[in-house]
């Protein structure tokens, strides 16, 4: 019976060792060599295991694949996959063949010791033999065997171990149901997931929101919390976390009597519906009984740890939203066992309510020194990239490609993934040759796990099957080495399921592809349906990177700019540099800067352009006609120093005009000159490159990072198109400092004051440009009042309520003092209602482009539910006395803005956050919407009452201002 598979080891003896088996001498040690391995296998093998149930069907799957030689001629090799476990290709088909027989799927640990024995035996029957030839091959056997033998010993003493502790805690036989056979689960778990190798992980630590100087271990924490949620950014270690969650869990003395359950979330809605149904796809095999009836007795009894990873990884979105509301009713009908979640930060609002969130620690600047000499990396990292490799996965990837590397330039993203997928796939070049080990030269390797990925990007793992099926399709020849070589070569990682090495690996190769094979310039249709999906985020990230050209690179990245500006920003930060040596450095930084910063504000902000350089200037300076916006500027001879300036040129000028550092000078003088002369502002910009960290492609970066310095100070000095509300308050304002508009409540009346006050004063000075009176400019409050005026506009319409009770006579007060509890509420609710009114006008009138991308708009219509505590117990004179808000927003129940609903505290408690989170989720699901931001917030009555920034009044624009910049936050990342 096993008789074929003794030909194949002699085949690939044969093809291995080449001429050390001619001759006559050869034919004799080749003789004895598959006489030695016959009686071997029969000794060690056919005797042993021959009747075990799975014997002839794993033995015609050995045959048929050719399983124990790929293993071999993948690991044979020393110098090639030497970053991942040799294990990884006995991983791979033991998964195959129990994927192909799921009826052998509690046999896992029996199945590696059968392939233990064959490697051995090989060994002892190479062993003998003195040809240097097949030293490697014996070599190879000697170490396959030792591994797995030394792994399956480890796993067989601590189930043993673990069995005695559990029999000892337990004591009574049916405590133990008859019908689930703990040990081989156990054995089945640690043999799915191993530990990751040390030197591709760091061991890690989480911490909470409120703690971040605590370091915890997960285990410990969850054993206490009994739920715990872990976040973090794309590969920072969360899966890992897991992983090494679930080994403690099989091994600590503390979680005997648990039983751990590691549901990979990719796999929710796919291959189970709901969260028990996962849990009997797990431990099904190791059920003899009822399964339904055994699930739902150990529930009752808090017998489970579930580990739920990545819920991200839900290729849905209405899997997603359908993951949380059953999570937070399984959670509550079973709180009695332990859950332990992980997400991406960007996939998670606060849909499991009030769940304490812990984050896995970063690693700082020391850490990151210390790995890096470790493995005898003394390079300096620009300082940026410290912020990059405090994430431990593009630690590792960096680690990889420095070490012993001449080249230790590190540019993106995009390069690390690139060097890292060579040093996995046989550390050869890109148009390195073929080898008997890697059938595939670097290049071909990643066009066909592009296509792989690419046309499968939507299945977030792959059985087994699947696997060599989708790969089939595209493999041309020799698929059996090809597959085998990427099994083995650390890209996939070998659990119940085949996934990428990493998630953004798979991201990497798509793009790769894209880039590859399908140009912009021809498919524009293509990147058009995918710029917009936020699945396909980072793919344009990477794409952005991998460019080489700089006219393909600009053309994508202008093409991502006209579409979403968001994932425009992003890609910018994480591109390529493409400078070419045809491409003179100034000129490239000039134009990116002059294009990125035009086309933004001439598509994303029309409304509000005149507000930015050089277009802002008095309303009474207009362009001549036909003239232009261009940008001057130089570059230092050393090339660390940029200055430039905007400045209006005729239609026959160059956009962008170089010149010299020598001129620079002269040329900015006349700037200046011309700029007086039409009394309009002129403003010149400096940028260190050297010490802001950019390179001399970093035009694009420079361009962002001006428009986000303008949008703070837009933002800071109140300066948009603003609501009625907005305006009306601030002339309330404007009446306090003006003593000849006190007292008055109508516009009319105050423009007449003010109009006449200027008239006086242009009388004495004909030619007078401002009049500035106790703070207050006057020609700008002429200008509002006039404005307010020709639309009919009512102050007290747009003003809210002020105090109802009187100063007292004698003694002192608080501010809230002088309000009602009835005018509290009345104030409150306007003031929330006036918010969202300014707020989405205010968003219309000056992004109308970018509003999509704004969550809370998207959000809206909403209405705000403010839950008040009077405070009516406290002691007056004490601060505490002052009135305590809660407030958030559900979904609107009209088409229409509502008014808030206001709610008096009961029992001074506010709701429960569990609650108001499902009542949020609730609101939106009923009128079939998502929400996109689900946030609650605490305060006390004065924050409707002043200024928190000036402690003046203005509490109303404050609001709506810092909503505004959470909203631009969405695009353009945190505003200074």
């Amino acid at each position: 019976m096993d008789a074929p598979i003794i030909e194949k080891i002699v085949d690939l003896l044969i093809d291995l060792c080449k001429d050390a088996f001619s001759g006559l001498k050869g034919k004799i040690l080749l003789f004895n060599i598959r006489r030695r391995l016959r009686r071997q296998i029969f000794n060690e093998i056919l005797s042993k295991y021959g009747d075990t149930v799975f014997y002839n069907d794993l033995d015609h799957f050995l045959t048929k694949n050719d399983v124990v030689c790929n293993i071999i001629r993948n690991c044979c090799d020393t110098s090639v996959f030497h970053y991942k476990s040799k294990s990884q290709s006995v991983d791979y088909y033991v998964q195959l063949f129990v994927e192909q027989h799921p009826n052998y799927s509690r046999y896992h640990y029996e199945i590696r010791t059968l392939l233990q024995r064959y490697f051995e035996v090989i060994y002892l029957a190479l062993n003998k033999s003195n040809n240097s030839e097949t030293r490697i091959i014996c070599n190879t056997a000697k170490e396959l065997a030792n591994g797995l033998l030394s792994e399956l010993q480890y796993i067989k003493s601590a189930v043993e171990q673990l069995d005695k502790k559990v029999d000892g805690l337990l004591n009574e036989p049916e405590c133990m149901p008859t019908s689930f056979s703990y040990d081989e689960y156990r054995k089945h778990l640690l043999c799915l997931y191993p530990l990751y190798p040390a030197d591709k992980y760091l061991e890690r630590k989480i911490y909470s929101k409120y703690e971040s100087n605590i370091q915890l271990n997960s285990l410990d924490v969850l054993l206490k919390e009994k739920r715990v949620l872990v976040l973090g950014e794309a590969g920072y270690g969360k899966t890992y976390e897991s992983v090494t969650l679930l080994q403690s869990a099989c091994l600590n003395e503390h979680t005997l009597t648990l039983i751990p359950v590691f549901i990979s979330l990719r796999e929710y809605g796919l291959l189970y519906n709901d969260i028990i149904s996962g849990i009997k796809y797990k431990l099904g095999p190791f059920c003899n009984g009822n399964i339904d009836q055994l699930v739902e007795q150990q529930l009752k009894e808090g017998r489970y740890l579930l580990i739920l990873d990545g819920i991200d990884d839900i290729s849905q979105e209405n899997y997603r939203t359908k993951f949380y509301a059953e999570f937070n009713n399984f959670a509550a009908q079973y709180n009695d066992n332990y859950f332990f979640i992980t997400s991406r930060f960007n996939r998670y609002h606060g849909e499991l309510g009030e769940q304490k969130q812990y984050f896995l620690t970063a690693l700082n600047k020391e850490t990151i020194q210390k790995e890096l000499r470790t493995e005898g990396i003394a390079v300096d990292i620009p300082q940026q990239y410290y912020v990059l490799f405090s994430n431990p996965f593009f630690l590792s990837v960096g680690k990889s490609v420095l070490k012993k590397s001449t080249n230790r330039d590190i540019f993106n993203r995009s390069r690390l993934f690139e060097e890292l997928f060579q040093k996995l796939y046989g550390g050869m070049p890109q148009q390195g040759k073929f080898s008997d080990n890697v059938p595939l030269t670097y290049h071909d390797a990643q066009n066909i796990l592009g296509d792989f990925a690419y046309h499968t990007f939507s299945q977030p793992s792959y059985s087994y099957t699947e696997f060599d099926q989708q790969l089939s399709k595209i493999v041309p020849e020799n698929k059996m080495r090809i597959i085998g070589s990427f099994v083995g070569s650390g890209l996939f990682r070998i659990e119940d399921k085949v996934v990428f090495v990493h998630k953004l690996l798979k991201e990497y190769c798509v793009a790769h592809y894209l880039v590859h094979n399908f140009p912009l310039s021809r498919n524009v249709e293509l990147y058009s349906n995918l710029v917009e999906k936020d699945e396909w985020k980072e793919v344009f990230i990477f794409a952005g990177g991998i460019f080489k050209d700089a006219q393909a690179q600009d053309e994508f990245l202008d093409f991502v700019m006209e579409r979403n500006l968001p994932l425009y920003i992003e890609c910018v930060n994480a591109k390529s540099d493409v400078n070419e040596s045809d491409i003179d450095s100034v000129t490239r930084l000039l134009t990116q800067i002059h294009r990125t910063y035009r086309f933004i504000l001439s598509k994303y902000f029309s409304p509000i352009e005149a507000l930015f350089e050089p277009v802002h200037t008095p309303d009474r300076f207009t362009m001549e006609p036909g003239s232009k916006i261009a940008i001057i500027g130089c570059l230092s001879e050393d090339k660390h120093h940029l200055r430039y300036w905007f400045d209006f040129v005729s239609a026959d000028e160059s956009d962008v005009q170089c010149i010299n550092e020598q001129q620079c000078k002269e040329y900015y003088a006349t700037f200046e000159r011309k700029a007086l002369f039409q009394r309009r502002n002129f403003t010149s910009y400096y940028v260190n490159l050297q010490l802001s960290g950019l390179s001399e492609d970093s035009g694009r970066n420079i361009a962002i990072n001006l428009i986000k310095k303008r949008l703070a100070e837009l933002i800071e000095k109140k300066n948009l198109i603003e609501s009625k509300y907005l305006l009306c308050e601030r002339i309330t304002y404007y009446q306090r400092k003006v003593e000849a508009l006190k007292g008055l409540d109508n516009l009319l009346e105050m423009q007449a004051v003010i109009d006449k006050m200027i008239n006086e004063e242009l009388k004495k000075t004909s030619n007078l440009a401002g009049y500035t009176l106790n703070g207050v400019e006057l020609f700008h409050l002429r200008d509002l009042l006039h404005c307010l005026n020709q639309d009919n506009t009512i102050l007290s319409d747009f003003i809210l309520p002020g105090p109802d009770i009187l100063m007292p006579i004698q003694g002192r007060c608080f501010t809230w003092d002088l309000y009602s509890k009835e005018q509290k509420e009345r104030r409150i609710s306007q003031f929330f209602y006036y918010h969202e009114i300014s707020y989405l006008s205010m968003v219309d009138y000056n992004f109308p482009s970018l509003k999509k991308y704004f969550r809370r708009y998207n959000d809206a219509p909403y209405q705000v539910v403010v839950e008040v505590d009077h405070n009516e117990d406290a002691n007056p004179h004490d601060f505490t006395s002052q009135p305590s808000l809660q407030y958030y927003y559900v979904a609107s129940p009209t088409a229409d803005i509502p008014m808030p609903l206001i709610r008096r505290a009961q029992g001074k408690r506010f709701n429960d956050h569990d609650q108001i989170v499902c009542d949020i989720q609730e609101s939106y699901l009923k009128q079939g919407r998502t929400v996109n931001c689900i946030t609650t917030t605490r305060t006390g009555f004065m924050f409707t009452l002043t200024s928190r920034r000036t402690r003046r009044s203005g509490p109303l624009s404050d609001y709506v201002y810092s909503s505004i910049k959470e909203s631009l936050a969405d695009v353009f990342g945190s505003i200074p």
